[in-house]
């Protein structure tokens, strides 16, 4: 199997088993009581694994980046490690307790980055 489509697959695998234990936590009436208790589990590990792909991600446009010198996998890369580090504050300000106002502002901030990398990377010639 190509490296590629393993990819895609692995990736759909993990979402169809995310989406399945969430239907599960609405549907089974063992779950019903602690369900705010699984669905914050839930949205945890989402977070943490968007981290870690994120990180991922920014590794491999690293690396591409270095071995082609193509300006636009800067931007890219860019984009990736502002994404990831917005999905690790995130992380951490789930488990911390209450939301933050400043660490809402710079969620916003970080996305905002994202979004400016991504368009200055897709316009840039």
């Amino acid at each position: 199997m190509n490296k590629d489509v393993a990819t895609v697959v692995a990736i759909g695998a993990v979402i169809v088993g995310f989406a399945s234990l969430l239907v599960l936590a609405q549907l089974h009436p063992a779950l019903a009581k602690p369900k705010e208790i699984y669905e914050a589990y839930f949205d945890l590990a989402i977070v943490l694994s968007l981290a870690l792909i994120a990180t991922f991600l920014t590794i491999l446009g690293a690396k591409a980046y270095v071995s082609t010198g193509i300006p636009r996998l800067a931007y890219v890369t860019g984009a990736f490690t502002l994404y990831a580090l917005r999905m690790y504050l995130t992380f951490f300000d789930m488990l911390s307790g209450p939301n933050h106002w400043l660490v809402d502002s710079a969620v916003h901030i970080l996305d905002l980055g994202v979004l400016a990398l991504f368009f200055i990377g897709v316009l840039r010639r």
